[in-house]
């Protein structure tokens, strides 16, 4: 391209009033070395958002909500329970529009994660890892009662329809234009169940316009969550940060019926799949994307066309990998 088209092209950029603006329109690219066939995986690189995350779509759905009915004003405080990505897309957003935020996390979350959310400004409570729903240490639990104690706004990712909104609205259009335009269309859409906001609302616009096409969860192996789905398991505990192994969300129960399959996917099977797609691929996607592209090979495999996300990226788990 000569630099007089370049400039055309540059003149054409949308200006960015502020940072909500630039959430979204996320480029997806194919998988070529991890597959036989070149035109059978598609990632959507979600840690191309401002924060670096997939959350930032529905943290902006929640938060203007908010604002819309009168829940958030000055001054007000957002309190929100989280594996990190979420809560780190709330401080980006909150830091933008003046508020201020509390993060409630799992002591196990990534060390990356928690020195992003102190460098936005947000305050960080831990929780207990792998205790049940309804236990006073559990990251939901706690922060609810924090809500209440001191009239904190709590968004709540896992009940609220903006989260699911945010990706029928925004990802499932984005991804289902990138799947034809990159493999001619797409058989099946694999994303990893968390709150559900993304496998819901990307598989409701999904099933819209193609009826036939497969909505896929990616589930911690042997965990509380892949029994919910009809599968076999009593773990509460795992590593692959941004999958839940307990059925929290309310959004999951009331939307369950989008979901056609479940596949499992171990901790090291994530993990592996992470650092492949670092040093083969070049993508640098995190733990969710390693178990969403375990799981896209294993379809693959089967000769249909697989869609899938990166929900963040592997800046975020550094701390995981031994260099």
């Amino acid at each position: 391209m000569s630099f007089k088209n370049s400039k055309k092209k540059a003149l054409r950029l949308m200006p960015i009033v502020w940072i909500g603006r630039a959430i979204g329109h996320t480029p997806s690219v194919l998988l070529r070395k991890l597959v036989n066939d070149e035109n059978k995986v598609m990632v959507k690189l979600e840690f191309m958002n401002p924060s670096g995350s997939i959350k930032d779509r529905p943290a902006l759905f929640m938060i203007k909500k908010a604002e819309e009915e009168g829940l958030l004003k000055e001054g007000s405080t957002i309190v929100e329970p989280s594996s990190g990505n979420t809560a780190i897309s709330l401080a980006m957003l909150a830091a933008a529009r003046g508020y201020k935020m509390v993060a409630v996390v799992p002591k196990t979350t990534s060390s990356n994660k928690i020195k992003m959310l102190k460098a936005l400004g947000a305050r960080v409570i831990f929780s207990e890892s792998g205790v049940p729903l309804g236990h006073p240490e559990h990251h939901y639990t706690k922060a609810v009662r924090l809500a209440k104690e001191n009239g904190w706004v709590m968004l709540d990712q896992y009940r609220n329809e903006a989260n699911v909104r945010a990706h029928y609205e925004t990802t499932g259009p984005e991804l289902h234009a990138q799947a034809i335009q990159l493999m001619g269309g797409l058989d099946a859409f694999v994303a990893g169940v968390g709150t559900g906001g993304t496998i819901l609302g990307i598989g409701k616009y999904l099933k819209e316009v193609k009826e036939d096409v497969r909505v896929i969860a990616v589930v911690p192996s042997n965990t509380l969550i892949s029994k919910f789905l009809g599968l076999n398991g009593d773990r509460t505990f795992h590593s692959i940060e941004g999958l839940t192994a307990m059925p929290v969300s309310s959004l999951l129960r009331k939307y369950r019926h989008l979901i056609d399959e479940v596949i499992e996917i171990s901790d090291n099977e994530a993990l592996e799949t992470m650092k492949f797609l670092a040093s083969r691929e070049g993508i640098m996607g995190g733990l969710s994307c390693g178990a969403n592209v375990a799981a896209s090979l294993k379809l693959a495999r089967e000769g249909i066309r697989v869609a899938t996300v990166c929900p963040d990226g592997l800046i975020r788990y550094l701390d995981r990998l031994e260099l």
